[in-house]
């Protein structure tokens, strides 16, 4: 396992409680309950929170898509007989 070192802030703090809600029909309830008090208690603008949050996801979405897609391309080359 290889684990990376980092600084770990108030932001990314904020988006791992938010990456840790398991259906999207709780966001609304994680974040009344939880991520808006933190926020609020740590001096974060939620807005510009969220709107950040959704654009590293979105990030995250793409990089994952790219890599499903690069898997799946590989696998059928593989599957043909084709060498890489």
């Amino acid at each position: 396992m290889c684990f990376i070192a980092y600084q770990e802030t108030r932001e990314s703090i904020t988006y791992r409680m938010l990456d840790r809600v398991v259906a999207v029909e709780l966001v609304p309830q994680a974040i009344c309950h939880a991520v808006r008090p933190y926020m609020e208690e740590h001096g974060l603008k939620e807005d510009r929170m969220l709107y950040q949050y959704i654009g590293v996801t979105q990030q995250c979405l793409l990089v994952t898509s790219g890599v499903i897609q690069l898997s799946l391309l590989l696998v059928a080359t593989l599957n043909r007989g084709h060498p890489l």
